[in-house]
């Protein structure tokens, strides 16, 4: 028997539309041109705001006047709140009195109902909800497939109350669950900058070690680089990667598509080397950088990088931890703080000074010190990740144990 086949509707149970579970109505949005209906107390909720389960928190606000106007759904506490545009899938409780915008359809659910149990029921079919969206600019859920949503029931309100909480405490100690899991993450992305902190302590202008100079990293590269030249290339296609090609978690090339050369952009600048350093010169706090190894040999960027190539008497892995680093990162971004386009020239990055062992040795004794331990981390953290997807992944389980019937959640069907 296939582990994916879903089972009958238990006995007692049976499928009801969501029309015959109570009364569906349509939000709106009172004039913004009328002060008198903005600003008070009353959350006016939009899509954007169904963010948990119990919604009562909102980025705009309605007086009593607003919310009594007519042109907004009053919603009481209890009320279903089912996202059917812009944000289709996301299912809410209203948590107190509140007003909700022409993205909410709203379900005054009967007594005969438990509205929580409806709402976990319908999370659980969020997807196929935020599939079935019509619509060619704003996508949404007709009326017509809201109110025909088919929804087991069980026999008794009593019945529905015991799964609701059920399902309830379980999703909440699956969210604790995530919660440390993205702690742990989070701490395991501390410790790469606490490490590479400890190695490059030294800010310009401190004492260095016996032996350790400040060098600026002009000085240390290769004054010529060859430039791509469309017209001498000699090849029909290559290799092209932009600001987007690099991993800024990793360091890495994520990627680096293929184009032909009659249609190279005007930004493909600069044929690379194995252990070129770049750099993307936009938005430097994300500190993109990589460091190229033989796979990307004869590859060409962006002209958004900074092209590092050193001297032979320089260890390339020593200046791309530094170039890592969050003293480097800070330093880059206070350079951007308040302009209109944030980005550096590579004249900045090459200014920089950068403080360097006497000898090409000691800069590869620290920097495979330093790769053992970032290799360290990256297991864990790619365990961390693993747990985390795990983790995440539980919700959807745990809802088709209790939900997965033969018959189809559609609204399409008729009654």
């Amino acid at each position: 028997m296939s582990i994916d086949k879903k089972r009958k509707l238990p006995v007692g149970w049976k499928m009801m539309k969501l029309k015959q579970l109570g009364l569906l109505s349509q939000g709106g949005t009172p004039s913004t041109d009328v002060s008198e209906y903005w600003d008070g107390n009353y959350p006016f909720i939009t899509g954007a705001d169904v963010t948990e389960l119990f919604v009562s928190n909102a980025r705009s606000y309605l007086t009593e006047k607003g919310l009594d106007s007519g042109k907004t759904q009053r919603c009481e506490n209890g009320d279903l709140l089912i996202v059917s545009r812009t944000r289709v899938g996301r299912i809410g409780m209203a948590a107190k009195t509140l007003g909700v915008s022409q993205d909410v359809s709203v379900l005054k659910v009967d007594k005969s109902y438990d509205a929580k149990y409806l709402a976990i029921f319908l999370i659980s079919i969020s997807k196929q909800l935020e599939e079935a969206c019509q619509g060619s600019t704003i996508k949404g859920l007709t009326r017509g497939y809201i109110e025909n949503i088919n929804i087991p029931i069980p026999p008794t309100l009593s019945d529905q109350l015991t799964i609701a909480s059920d399902l309830e405490k379980r999703m909440t100690q699956v969210e604790k669950m995530r919660g440390a899991a993205l702690r742990q993450k989070e701490a395991i992305g501390a410790m790469k900058g606490a490490i590479l902190s400890e190695i490059f302590s030294y800010e310009e202008g401190d004492e260095l070690p016996e032996g350790w100079k400040w060098k600026t990293i002009k000085d240390v590269i290769e004054k010529n680089i060859q430039v791509f030249n469309p017209e001498n290339y000699g090849k029909e296609k290559f290799n092209y990667i932009d600001i987007t090609g690099v991993d800024n978690v990793r360091k890495k090339i994520s990627n680096a598509s293929q184009i032909l050369v009659k249609e190279a952009p005007s930004r493909a600048k600069t044929i690379l080397r194995e252990n070129d350093i770049i750099i993307s010169t936009v938005r430097p706090n994300l500190n993109a950088v990589a460091l190229l190894d033989k796979s990307n040999e004869g590859n060409i960027c962006s002209s958004g990088f900074c092209v590092i190539r050193l001297k032979d008497d320089y260890h390339a892995r020593y200046f791309f931890h530094y170039l890592t680093s969050p003293y480097f990162v800070d330093a880059v971004s206070n350079m951007v703080q308040g302009a209109m386009y944030p980005a550096i020239s590579n004249d900045d990055v090459k200014g920089f000074s950068i403080p360097l062992p006497p000898t090409i040795s000691e800069q590869t004794i620290i920097s495979s010190d330093l790769e053992r331990k970032m290799s360290e981390l990256e297991k864990a953290r790619l365990a961390a990740e693993k747990q985390l997807d795990a983790i995440e992944a539980l919700p959807g389980a745990i809802l088709r144990e209790v939900f997965d019937f033969e018959e189809e959640y559609s609204g399409s069907q008729k009654e």
